[in-house]
């Protein structure tokens, strides 16, 4: 049976975000799909309780301990009998690249899976509010739109985030990029009744970039300057969010908030991260959320007082307003919609009064609030599941899965003559060399690398350590993981310095160029000779591969080829750290 990988950081919902989405999302894949393929989640955490329960439902979580990358992931599924994958699946940059790589190495295997990436936030607007860095969301930005370009297949929470991704994809070559949308479910949600106190719930941490974005200190002191105002007794406010660490201490900062804006004692809760069950039993007691954020992709705290039946106060900056408001007004009478213009004292009156419009007709809003649920009842975790999975063209993939087999007239026979020499009969070539001598070669060769190649990435059946990329790989992955320079490392320096001298004597670099290059690598820190793997498309090269002299080889059988000008143009790179 073939299978749907997940890739994201956290089994369930603690920590909210893009794990928050992808627990919910992949429990409901599993529910409607899991006779038709088998539904895999790799994670970096999870506990036991919650690896039983997920199995129960028909999900297999694989749990990494260590080292979360492309390279490990891909091998964990690999070892757990998922060899005819459909589709990665990642989220954003956090996982997207992970998706991108594993599909590329199930490529060099033969195998015609997909990547989909989810995109669930534009880090331009996010992060140039959170960080102060214009720079710093430029960079991450930049990597949004590598991931989504990279991709296969994008989809995008809400159509907002569509607009978002659609952005960041187009280009003069691609007028109209592909962007399916998803719109998460509602929860199962039992709301219950006002119970006389006023209350109110808000998510967030106060202070710090999330302030800015998130809007916390905002929502708290309209909701006591409202109901000091118009003397709402016993008022309770509850904040969501904030971290354990530093609870007692921004305990008495929520009550000098409250006391500042209603100038009497007030009753605020601060709370952690909670599950999602004790969250739920939090909610739907609520009589108001307020979600103020200046950016918000989607919203799902939103969505969840939505599903709760309570009113809603909501910046119209979010991807929930656009949803919403695309709906053509059915949300009247219970979303109230604010500008969040960043002016505290006007957006503190703007607010306040919105609080108070929901408190002088709470039953009213309430109504609204339960009819406009039955509205959006169509828009069930179910519908998301479908769909996504409609979009993945299973069937195509199934049919043409392992097309990139070689057929007997694609071999290429290797300097004839060496009988030791077998003909290569893989559809690529793998080498592994270090970031450093990429790039270098890129920047000061022309473009043009030196690749000494094994006809499998493993090839331990016929190459020894030395000359397998998978065991390179794994010596200077270990050499850097534990900061000690050792025999790896030194043997690559050893052939940037040759290297060198022979483009000297070639003419490719000048003599400047060669000191300036020697200072790049006796300057470069351990990092910088991470591995990389060259993919080579064997049919491209036929013309320019040779047989690694005999007498260089590290083995007397051993299959080991060579290609002293290989083109970048003709490298598939896999870099397992993006």
């Amino acid at each position: 049976m073939s299978s749907l990988v997940f890739i994201a950081t956290h089994w369930g919902t603690d920590e909210g975000g893009i794990n928050s989405f992808n627990y919910d999302f992949v429990k409901a894949i599993a529910n409607s799909y899991k006779d038709k393929c088998k539904i895999v989640c790799v994670v970096k955490e999870a506990n036991n309780k919650d690896i039983e329960n997920a199995k129960k439902l028909g999900i297999e979580i694989i749990l990494i301990e260590g080292r979360f990358n492309s390279s490990v992931i891909f091998d964990e599924v690999k070892k757990n009998g998922h060899n005819q994958v459909i589709c990665w699946i990642g989220h954003d940059i956090i996982t997207g690249f992970k998706a991108i790589e594993c599909v590329k190495l199930d490529k060099y295997l033969g195998n015609n899976s997909k990547s989909a990436v989810i995109h669930h936030m534009n880090y331009l607007k996010y992060y140039a509010s959170k960080s102060g860095s214009g720079e710093e969301a430029n960079q991450r930005d930049k990597l949004q739109k590598r991931v989504l370009e990279q991709a296969d297949l994008v989809f995008a929470v809400g159509p907002y985030l569509v607009e978002s991704a659609i952005n960041k994809i187009r280009s003069r070559d691609i007028q109209n990029p592909k962007v399916y949308e998803l719109i998460p479910g509602i929860a199962d949600l039992e709301s219950l009744e006002p119970h006389g106190d006023f209350s109110g719930i808000v998510y967030g941490r106060l202070g710090g970039g999330d302030e800015i974005v998130k809007q916390g200190k905002l929502a708290i002191a309209s909701f006591f300057k409202a109901c000091a105002e118009d003397k709402f007794n016993n008022s309770v406010l509850t904040v969501v969010g904030l971290d354990d660490k530093e609870l007692i201490e921004k305990q008495k900062e929520l009550q000098n908030l409250g006391f500042e804006h209603s100038n009497k004692l007030v009753s605020v809760l601060g709370l952690g991260y909670k599950d999602r069950e004790e969250l739920y039993d939090i909610v739907r007691v609520q009589d108001i959320s307020m979600m103020l954020s200046t950016h918000e992709g989607f919203g799902l705290v939103g969505w969840e007082a939505i599903s709760a039946e309570i009113p809603l106060i909501l910046s119209v900056d979010t991807g929930l307003y656009k949803f919403l408001d695309n709906l053509g007004g059915s949300f009247t009478g219970c979303i109230y919609g604010v500008k969040i213009t960043g002016d505290f004292n006007t957006d503190l009156e703007v607010v306040s009064s919105r609080i108070k419009v929901v408190k002088n007709d709470i039953q009213k809003s309430r109504r609204n609030a339960k009819n406009l649920k039955k509205q959006l009842e169509e828009f069930s975790w179910g519908k998301t599941a479908e769909d996504f999975f409609s979009n993945i063209d299973i069937e195509s993939i199934l049919d043409n899965y392992g097309d990139m087999k070689f057929k007997k007239s694609d071999k290429i026979d290797i300097n004839k003559s060496q009988k030791e020499c077998l003909p290569i009969t893989t559809p690529f070539l793998f080498s592994t060399t270090t970031h450093l001598a990429y790039i270098i070669s890129k920047n000061f060769f022309n473009g043009i690398h030196y690749a000494w190649c094994a006809p499998k990435f493993d090839a331990k059946e016929t190459n020894p350590a030395s000359a397998n990329p998978l065991e390179i790989y794994k010596k200077l992955s270990w050499e850097i993981e534990s900061g000690q320079e050792g025999v790896a490392i030194a043997k690559h320096k050893v052939g940037l310095y040759r290297a060198l001298s022979e483009k000297k004597q070639q003419g490719v670099i000048s003599e400047t160029q060669e000191h300036q290059i020697s200072e790049i690598i006796r300057a470069a820190q351990i990092g910088n000779f991470r591995p990389v793997i060259y993919a080579i498309a064997t049919h491209k090269v036929s013309d320019i591969v040779e047989a690694a002299p005999h007498n260089k080889k590290d083995g007397v059988f051993s299959q080991e080829f060579l290609i002293k000008k290989l083109p970048g143009a003709l490298i598939e790179l896999i870099d397992i750290d993006i």
